[in-house]
């Protein structure tokens, strides 16, 4: 069993295939199932010995989504063997170890961030840097393999349920260098709503960095911008630092973004939904939809936001 799961931990190290959102067009925007949207390291490049803030963004069909369990698996479980672990059929007492020789616990694997240290090699380049990767694992369903309830099952039975869809997997590697300037998480300034009639509106949003993350996603709801049926509307992105370069992707549970990817992004407005049920999570609102903006830098970076849209009726469907 130790052989069989560290074989699984360096494979994590390695890209995977099979790994694209499920989705309904080439550009993934419009979200099927259950999927990770995003993964993000708080920062993306750090120095040897910083502390770095690991934190993921998981959703489907209705809105944001609780994973069943998750496991967090840093690379250096593949690269520290401390000295006195031996071969054990308990692999979870040789992961214990190995997370000691890095600053972690066992039970720091299990939560809805990671909080971790740099390790990095300074001689691992000309330059003075290295990556360090690091691997998510989400059960968003009942396991096709393994015991229920066991966060260990996530790994010994990786195989079997990532080919089921239980179990879905991130990956995001960390820069760790000690150059001087280093790269950064893409900050959003603001989201701006234009409808059909050329009428602005500014956006409630939560973002992958809000520390009161739950505070600020009930907050936008709230503040959901109210559209019409079938309508158009333009969501427009500024970003802090509006010279970087930035790839920008939007996601959410309806409507339509018609297979672009533009930071002045036309959306076109589902239609309203009668009778209650099957809409959004939290509020049970079948016209009330997440729409997600993913924000990718060339240097390496990433974060997120999150807003809402709820759909009115037409003047038409009242009479």
């Amino acid at each position: 069993m130790r052989a069989r799961v560290h074989a699984l931990l360096l494979l994590l190290t390695l890209p995977l295939p099979g790994c694209e959102l499920d989705v309904v067009d080439k550009y993934q925007s419009l979200l099927m199932k259950p999927e990770l949207l995003s993964m993000v390291l708080e920062p993306p490049e750090a120095a040897p010995g910083a502390r770095v803030e690991a934190s993921y963004l998981l959703a489907d069909e209705r809105g944001v989504l609780e994973p069943l369990g998750r496991l967090w698996v840093p690379a250096d479980l593949t690269l520290v063997d401390p000295a006195g672990v031996g071969p054990s059929s308990d692999w979870v007492a040789d992961l214990r170890a190995r997370l000691s020789a890095v600053g972690l616990r066992w039970e720091d694997l299990l939560g809805e961030r990671l909080r971790l240290t740099a390790q990095g090699d300074a001689a691992a380049s000309a330059g003075g840097i290295s990556e360090a990767t690091l691997s998510l694992l989400v059960q968003v369903k009942p396991l096709c393999a393994g015991a229920e309830g066991d966060p260990a099952t996530l790994l010994e039975e990786l195989p079997a349920n990532l080919g089921c869809g239980a179990v879905r997997l991130g990956i995001r590697r960390l820069t760790v260098s000690t150059r001087a300037s280093k790269a950064a998480n893409p900050r959003l300034e603001r989201i701006q709503a234009t409808d059909a009639t050329g009428r602005s509106h500014p956006l409630e949003l939560a973002r992958s960095d809000d520390p009161e993350l739950a505070a600020a996603r009930q907050r936008a709801a709230q503040h959901a911008l109210s559209l019409e049926e079938k309508s158009t509307v333009v969501l427009s992105v500024q970003a802090k630092d509006p010279t970087e370069e930035l790839e920008v992707q939007w996601i959410s549970t309806g409507g339509d973004f018609g297979g672009t990817r533009l930071k002045d992004q036309r959306f076109a407005v589902p239609a309203y939904r009668t009778g209650t049920g099957d809409g959004d999570r939290a509020t049970n609102d079948p016209n009330l939809y997440p729409v997600w903006l993913i924000l990718r830098s060339s240097a390496g970076g990433q974060s997120w936001a999150e807003l809402y849209l709820r759909v009115e009726p037409s003047s038409t469907n009242q009479r």
